[in-house]
């Protein structure tokens, strides 16, 4: 997953699942992180992606928020802190989705996206085209 960060084109069909997801999410704070994500990523947003408005995209903070509060309060309540590293590298990673969820909705929903019908019906060749100017 960290290789995707890096990777030079990353086409992500993005749907409220994958904005829950610790892996998709993962992948996309990596590549936010590694720069030019504008220019690497091609995202394919399928309705359910609750992305459009402000008061949707909140929610995906909230998501997160949740995330950390349940994951930090199970912690708490292990009698014995010892070999728990996985657990904190958890929150860890959920606390860079959180702070960086607000900026990678508002983005996704600023880039110019076609709809799962149109890239089917198209044969993809938008996006096909999109990653051949990038490379010229």
């Amino acid at each position: 997953m960290e290789a995707l960060g890096r990777c030079n084109y990353f086409i992500a069909v993005i749907d409220d699942a994958y904005l829950k997801s610790e892996n998709c999410m993962f992948e996309l704070v990596e590549m936010l992180g590694h720069g030019k994500f504008h220019s690497r990523i091609f995202p394919i947003v399928l309705p359910d992606a609750q992305i459009h408005k402000p008061t949707q995209r909140i929610q995906y903070v909230q998501y997160w928020e949740h995330e950390i509060e349940e994951l930090e309060a199970a912690l708490r309540s292990v009698k014995s802190s010892a070999n728990l590293q996985s657990f904190r590298q958890d929150i860890d990673l959920y606390n860079r989705i959180r702070a960086t969820i607000a900026e990678l909705t508002t983005t996704l929903k600023q880039m110019n996206t076609l709809k799962a019908e149109d890239h089917i019906e198209s044969g993809f060749t938008q996006i096909l085209a999109a990653i051949e100017r990038q490379q010229a």
